[in-house]
């Protein structure tokens, strides 16, 4: 296809060009044309290849004349996500709203159109699909089209498989835009499509996906990974081909057929593991990786058995994911053996349609199939392409209700509604079990009330205390995976606004939100003064509560009364631990401070959460002095206390005082302008020179004769370690911080 070429970028980066090209692939922006495309549905009948065949007719009138940023066509997006599920054996339905998906918003055809033409199924898919154009405002409009997107989910599964589709072909092409809008992007991808295709176990778009988000966002740690996976050392090879060798000679000794495949890791999941576990790189890189796949569920134990007794074994790495499933569906059997070496070797154990079903989720058992023989499984009627919703069906059913439940009960304020949203999604990563040895499924760091609240709302709002593996702990133990927990209840208690606190989960959240608006206005007034009557006595009635001063504080907080002022408090709306900072402020005069304690994006104090965003423009590190406002997303945004541009901001919104936090972890992202007088490989001469600084390099760009890095440092000193380092090399002149900040 002819492609544009009046798109070249002004940015002159190394990351950004490789992105760029990448991106106009036509391999990658163009994946098919139509007739490739047909190729692909011979599992479809003539009726429904007939159906395929209009809804391009369509899809290429509505989009004649739009171009993508790549130069491409636009026909060609709509057809490389039709190709995606393609691939997934998906029925006609499916096929035809991913060449109809973008009509909706881009052309002049509407939903009641599109629904007369390709029946109602293809129009609820597409309109599930489709953003709001409507709303000015991006966060308004971003959480309204996720709402509508979750609704279409709950009543048709497919519509997530488009979208995610959809944003897995974006993202191969997503290099083509800015640094901001790539890394934006990005970012979302990270936070929600591929924890969406994980909790649906589509292991494959879910490594995809995030393996090119680590791309867009550490274009340099991307590469610096890559790299060391493709250079990986000669004996390390040497030493895969050995064990493999042995695995498959110590099994067909006991008769037992099976294929041995390389386990590579992915490459964010590889730069997340040295993270978590803290851990060089190059001894990850020493670790080697087996997937072993074998015909019955049985054969699976053998292996397992054969391999204990073929290597030592390592007995707490064991997991049986085959008797426990996680609830993706996921089956597998984990151990680590131990090589003479001393070196890791990570082995999987599962049968083919287990192998379907990890790679692809709730459609691998279609795939599983489908790979024997696509047409005549579909036309044996073992799989209908047109009960695609009963694939996995438990699974993606209880995926979607839960969804729904989640965004019925939260907040309307659309940043907050994102935030749960995202918090949600977020990796569950422990398996905790009730006293009838049921499974309940938390996010690492749960405590034993999310897990009532989890069991059920009422079991939640009505406990006291728990046990936990036998032994009485409080409601705010953290639970470790394997523990089995009884919640005892009590009809008489509730829950306050002070159980928020030693909750993380947002169902737990919001039924706890939820219970407080519901009462009346007189128990709310009555729960808000016992609070503040404790909270003053657990702080040693250092402050005594002088109503007539705080009164002085209620028009700004948009409060007429003292009823008013304990009534809000009761019901949450102001927090604990913000009506006893008004209280102190207005009697002793003394000012709160925001402690900002890490890299991370909320910090916590006496139970309050505040989402923290750190400014791009100055790059704030630990060591500067620190301005902060309120922005209407109610977010934090922090900035360096010379930034021109924060004082500029600070001036015009609601303002915070902020300072570090004397308990700091983490590395923070800031900038460096590097003057030098020869650009001969000088920026891979300042890459090693960061690297061995212990700094991480994030991005790259130059300009003639100035280069600009952005890098993630621990603190100021950490700083100008980098800096000094820098300057110590002949061809640079000059390293400095923007906007004319200290190093």
């Amino acid at each position: 296809m002819p492609v544009a070429t009046n798109l070249e970028p002004q940015e002159d980066s190394y990351f950004r060009k490789q992105l760029i090209n990448y991106a106009r692939q036509e391999d990658i922006a163009a994946p098919v044309d139509f007739e490739q495309l047909k190729k692909k549905l011979t599992y479809l009948d003539d009726s429904q290849r007939a159906n395929v065949d209009r809804a391009y007719q369509v899809a290429t009138q509505a989009h004649r004349g739009q171009t993508r940023k790549t130069g491409h066509p636009y026909i060609t997006h709509p057809l490389a996500v039709a190709n995606i599920l393609a691939g997934m054996f998906l029925d006609d339905n499916s096929i035809c709203a991913a060449l109809l998906h973008d009509v909706l918003e881009d052309s002049s055809i509407d939903k009641k159109e599109l629904a007369s033409q390709f029946g109602a199924q293809v129009a609820e898919i597409v309109d599930g699909v489709s953003k709001f154009p409507h709303k000015t405002d991006r966060t308004e409009r971003d959480a309204e089209s996720f709402r509508k997107l979750i609704f279409a989910v709950s009543n048709d599964i497919r519509v997530i498989f488009v979208k995610l589709a959809d944003r897995l072909h974006n993202m191969r092409t997503l290099g083509i835009h800015t640094v901001e809008k790539r890394k934006e992007i990005a970012k979302e991808t990270l936070e929600i499509h591929a924890k969406i295709a994980d909790q649906l176990g589509m292991h494959t778009i879910k490594c995809e996906l995030e393996d090119l988000a680590f791309a867009m966002i550490y274009p340099v740690r991307w590469d610096h990974v890559k790299e060391g996976i493709e250079k990986r050392s000669p004996r390390h090879k040497a030493l895969q081909s050995s064990v493999r060798e042995s695995i498959t000679n110590e099994l067909t000794k006991h008769q037992l057929h099976a294929e041995i495949e390389v386990q590579n890791r992915h490459l964010w999941g590889l730069y997340q593991k040295k993270l978590e576990e803290k851990v060089p790189f190059d001894v990850l890189m020493k670790v080697l990786s087996f997937k072993i796949i074998v015909d019955e569920q049985v054969d699976c134990y053998r292996v397992l058995g054969i391999l204990h007794g073929l290597y030592p074994y390592k007995l707490d790495t064991f997991k049986d994911y085959i008797s426990r499933p996680k609830l993706n569906g996921y089956q597998s059997l984990h151990t680590t053996l131990v090589h003479t070496d001393g070196r890791p070797i990570e082995v999987y154990i599962r049968t083919r349609l287990m192998d379907a079903n990890a790679q692809h989720g709730i459609i691998g058992q279609w795939i599983y199939e489908g790979n024997k023989n696509p047409s005549l499984v579909v036309n044996s009627g073992r799989v209908s392409p047109m009960s695609i919703r009963a694939i996995g069906g438990n699974i993606a059913k209880k995926w979607a209700m839960n969804l729904l439940e989640i965004t019925s009960q939260s907040s309307n304020v659309p940043w907050e509604f994102i935030n749960d949203i995202k918090q949600h999604l977020d990796t569950r990563d422990i398996f905790v079990y009730t006293p009838d040895d049921e499974h309940v499924q938390l996010p690492k760091r749960a405590t034993a009330m999310d897990f009532a609240y989890a069991v059920h709302t009422d079991v939640g709002h009505a406990a006291v205390e728990c046990e936990v593996n036998g032994i009485e702990r409080p409601l705010h133990t953290e639970l470790n995976n394997g523990d089995t927990v009884r919640i005892l209840t009590d009809h008489t208690s509730q829950p306050t606004p002070e159980t928020l606190a030693i909750v993380s989960t947002v169902k737990a959240k919001n039924a706890i939100r939820n219970y407080l608006h519901q009462m009346s206005d007189k128990q709310a007034e009555r729960l808000g003064k016992m609070l503040v009557a404790y909270k003053l006595r657990l702080e040693s009635a250092t402050v005594a509560l002088d109503i007539n001063a705080v009164q002085a504080k209620f028009p700004s907080l948009n409060i007429a009364t003292e009823q008013q002022f304990y009534t809000q408090i009761g019901r949450g709306a102001i927090s604990l631990y913000d009506a006893i900072r008004i209280i102190n402020t207005a009697t002793t005069g003394e000012t709160h401070h925001f402690n900002i304690e890490h890299d991370g994006a909320v910090v916590q104090e006496s139970g309050r959460s505040q989402v923290v965003r750190y400014s791009l423009c100055c790059g704030p590190i630990p060591g500067d002095e620190l301005i902060g406002y309120m922005n209407t997303n109610g977010e934090l945004v922090i900035h360096v206390a010379s930034c021109k541009t924060g004082q500029a901001l600070f001036k015009t919104r609601p303002s915070a005082s902020v300072r570090w936090s004397a308990h700091l972890e983490g590395e923070f992202e800031t900038s460096l302008h590097v003057r030098i007088n020869t650009n001969r490989n000088s920026a891979g001469k300042m890459a090693f020179a960061i690297y061995q600084a212990q700094a991480s390099l994030n991005e790259v760009q130059t300009n003639e004769d100035l280069t600009m890095l952005v890098l993630s440092v621990r603190n100021g000193d950490h700083l100008r370690e980098v800096s000094r380092a820098l300057e110590s090399m002949d061809f640079v002149d000059a390293v400095y911080r923007p906007h004319g900040l200290v190093t």
